[in-house]
């Protein structure tokens, strides 16, 4: 509101200062307006009904033109910095997506668990990211939001399916502790030889 009322009161001092220039040259010459303070970036948290809501409808936006591929509406909703991508090279950035058939749709109910709390950065953008746990893999996601026209639109998003971690391989068994020094070993018992077959016992022959 600072900035809109500095800039009109700029344009009424414009105005009047052509209409003093007509008149004698002993009037005053209109001073300049003052620039209007710089705004101070409030960083910190913002509340979670917020930021989800904003998650909500960038996740929701980015499904319909996912399953669609009609990019258009997805783009002029976001703000004018992002809109440097047409939505025929949406439609080429998201391909894959619609080729793995990601589903967003449940952000409309589920919670996130973030990995970066909703916040104002320095750079005086929203910044959140976090992890849906749907089966059968995880769906990450990463958003910033800048303000323009007194509303947070969206500047950018990195969506998609969680990576697996990394299994890690079975330790190798330990290996048998050497005998102590010193100490004498028994050697092993030899096996016991197995008994053969025994003969066959004679049968006398009949007279």
């Amino acid at each position: 509101m600072a900035f809109r009322f500095s800039a009109l009161l700029l344009a009424g001092l414009i105005s009047s200062g052509v209409a003093l220039a007509q008149t004698p040259a002993q009037q005053p010459a209109p001073q300049p307006p003052a620039q209007p303070q710089a705004t101070q970036i409030q960083t910190g948290p913002i509340d979670r009904p917020g930021a989800f809501l904003l998650m909500r409808n960038a996740l929701l936006a980015l499904d319909h033109a996912n399953k669609a591929n009609d990019y258009g509406v997805f783009r002029a909703i976001a703000s004018t910095a992002f809109q440097v991508n047409s939505a025929a090279k949406l439609s080429d950035i998201f391909a894959g997506q619609r080729r793995d058939g990601l589903n967003l749709a449940y952000a409309a109910i589920l919670e996130p668990r973030w990995t970066v709390e909703p916040q104002i950065e320095a750079s005086g953008m929203i910044h959140m990211a976090g992890y849906f746990e749907v089966n059968p893999v995880p769906v990450n996601f990463d958003l910033l939001f800048t303000q323009q026209n007194g509303q947070w639109l969206l500047f950018g998003l990195t969506v998609g399916f969680a990576q697996p971690a990394p299994q890690a391989s079975a330790p190798p068994a330990p290996a048998a502790p050497p005998p102590a020094k010193g100490a004498a070993t028994k050697p092993a018992a030899p096996a016991a030889p197995r008994p053969g077959p025994k003969p066959a016992a004679d049968v006398p022959k009949q007279p």
